[in-house]
């Protein structure tokens, strides 16, 4: 049998039943790779969505935590500019820096993921000016971070510091105060009738007594240097110089007056540093509020759009 006998010898509707079986097999591929590309473009759009959503979230959480940074820094500002102030005016009417208490501070800078918020700051706002504007913030917050760590521990450091050296002018001034109080009462005992009238007795009562009756049961150091040691080493060396303890006392006076003006300076230096670490702070807060005011705007407008879309 020959091709075209073949041919013949087929049914009459065999090659309407095979065009049919074509179109049949073309339509059922066509369907089954159309639905698994729509299958697969409504996967990524979904994954994109899900991405989408992630990414705002973490913007949402960083906008939150930002404004809060702000809020506590700029309160944190006015306590340092008023510490600085009252220690300028009197430094040792010592008052403590009171430290506002932010743990978001540390959580940005050093538990939150930097890159990825970047990465979503990218992907829901834009590049270029923008993105340089939030590696800056990042920046900020890295410094205001570092720079409250540095003023808690320098403060730590100059108040331990300080407070050892006014224990030892306590101690020193006190111990002049007991051989002044002991050396009077030796010329009393050296002397019962005629003590009162010696220059160097009267000298030594007025001083002490003057001493008690200013401090008024309010015992400070900078009273004690003002209507002490001062008037005491003033009076020893222009009138009883000649007195052999003279030269022991005025020893110790000086030893007070030097621990008195350590103290001072300690706590000058620590409040100039203050009000410098301030100014800084202040100069930086801007790219803050500008790079939070940035991504609010973009929510909201988000907020909105998926609001009219519903």
């Amino acid at each position: 049998m020959n091709i075209f006998q073949f041919f013949q010898a087929l049914p009459s509707d065999f090659w309407e039943n095979l065009l049919i079986s074509v179109i049949g097999a073309i339509i059922g591929s066509g369907g089954a790779i159309l639905i698994f590309y729509l299958t697969i473009g409504h996967d990524r759009k979904k994954e994109a969505e899900r991405k989408e959503l992630h990414c705002k979230n973490k913007l949402r959480y960083f906008h939150s935590l930002v404004e809060s940074v702000i809020d506590s820094v700029e309160k944190q500002i006015l306590n340092m500019r008023e510490f600085t102030e009252k220690v300028k005016k009197n430094p040792f009417e010592y008052n403590y820096l009171n430290i506002v208490v932010n743990e978001n501070i540390t959580r940005i800078s050093e538990r939150v993921d930097q890159e990825e918020l970047y990465h979503s700051y990218l992907q829901i706002i834009c590049q270029g000016k923008e993105e340089h504007e939030f590696l800056q913030s990042l920046n900020v917050v890295d410094y205001l971070n570092a720079a409250l760590k540095s003023t808690k521990d320098s403060l730590f450091q100059t108040t331990t510091y300080t407070s050892e050296l006014e224990k030892q002018y306590s101690a020193l001034s006190e111990r002049l105060l007991d051989e002044a109080g002991s050396e009077l009462n030796s010329i009393k005992t050296t002397d019962p009738t005629g003590y009162a009238k010696k220059d160097f007795f009267i000298f030594l009562n007025t001083s002490i007594l003057s001493y008690y009756n200013g401090i008024q049961d309010e015992q400070t150091i900078q009273l004690r240097e003002s209507k002490f040691i001062q008037p005491f080493k003033l009076g020893l060396m222009s009138t009883f110089r000649a007195i052999p303890i003279s030269d022991k006392w005025l020893t110790m006076c000086k030893d007070c007056t030097h621990l008195y003006s350590e103290i001072a300076i300690r706590y000058t230096e620590i409040a100039n540093d203050i009000e410098r670490d301030a100014v800084e702070m202040e100069t930086r807060l801007p790219i803050l509020r500008k790079i939070n005011e940035t991504i609010n705007t973009v929510l909201q407008n988000f907020a909105k759009r998926n609001k009219s879309n519903g």
